[in-house]
């Protein structure tokens, strides 16, 4: 386990990481890494966790992040990514913590990952999400922790998704 949040990082230095074989957790918060850098990291074969927050990545980033399937948790906070990224996202089937809070992620979105096999947590704060996601969250039958907060749901809507999901909290 690494966290090198709120550090400068070079390209040469997130190359070494990715070949760490030990590495599963590797927090790079707040670091700005960029595309490039997730680039280089998705060349991993064996980070699981991935927290990615305020790191400057963008939609192109994950385009290669996609592909790091052994990946358990990705978090994604206050990156610019949107909804061209959410096939991305459904591909990582392995997901079991994912979060999108802060980013520019709509129901389309919701969408697309419903169909993750095993996510269990989910933050979806501070986005442009709305009732029409609310067929989908129940999909999510692992669901056992659910960040709703500062969206477009209604209070009748955040109703329905508890009594849809009584499992989760």
């Amino acid at each position: 386990d690494l966290s090198l949040e709120r550090t400068q990082l070079s390209e040469e230095d997130l190359s070494t990481l990715a070949e760490l074989p030990k590495l599963e957790w590797l927090n790079l918060y707040q670091t700005k890494i960029g595309d490039k850098g997730a680039r280089i990291l998705s060349l991993s074969k064996s980070i699981k966790l991935l927290p990615l927050g305020q790191s400057g990545i963008t939609d192109q980033a994950m385009l290669h992040l996609g592909q790091m399937k052994q990946l358990t948790y990705l978090g994604l906070r206050g990156n610019p990514v949107t909804d061209a990224s959410a096939a991305q996202l459904s591909n990582l089937t392995k997901l079991e913590g994912l979060y999108l809070g802060e980013t520019k992620v709509t129901d389309k979105t919701v969408k697309m990952i419903s169909r993750l096999p095993r996510l269990s947590k989910l933050w979806l704060h501070d986005l442009n999400v709305s009732d029409d996601c609310i067929i989908d969250l129940p999909k999510m039958s692992k669901l056992r922790e659910l960040h709703l907060y500062a969206t477009q749901i209604t209070e009748s809507g955040a109703r329905e998704i508890k009594d849809a999901l009584p499992r989760c909290r």
